[in-house]
C-alpha cells in the first residue's frame, strides 16, 4: 500500500511495534503533536518514549520544517471548544 502512496495510521503505545513497522513517525500527547519524524530512523525506542511521556517535545517550527518535506499539510477548523489542529496527507 505504501507504494500506491497510501498512509496507515497506527496507534499504539508499542514501542517495538511502532519501530518495526513506520515509515514515518507523528507522536501525540495530551492530543497535540509533539514530535515529527519523516523517518522513524531519525530516532531511537528510548528517545521516542520521551516524547510519548511529554518530558521531550520538539518545538513548532521543528514540526512545521519536518512536515514541510512530506506530505502532510496542517488544517485547523474552529469548534465550538476553541481552534481544532489536525493534520492530513
Amino acid at each position: 500500500m505504501r507504494n500506491n502512496g497510501a498512509a496507515i495510521l497506527l496507534i499504539s503505545a508499542d514501542l517495538n511495534e511502532v519501530m518495526a513497522v513506520s515509515d514515518s513517525l507523528i507522536v501525540m500527547f495530551e492530543g497535540k503533536i509533539v514530535a515529527y519524524f519523516k523517518s522513524a530512523k531519525d530516532v531511537s525506542a528510548n528517545e521516542l518514549g520521551f516524547y510519548m511521556l511529554g518530558t521531550k517535545k520538539q518545538s513548532e517550527e521543528e514540526i512545521k520544517e519536518a512536515s514541510k518535506m512530506s506530505t502532510m499539510k496542517r488544517k485547523f477548523r474552529i469548534t465550538d471548544d476553541g481552534p481544532f489542529e489536525h493534520y492530513v496527507f
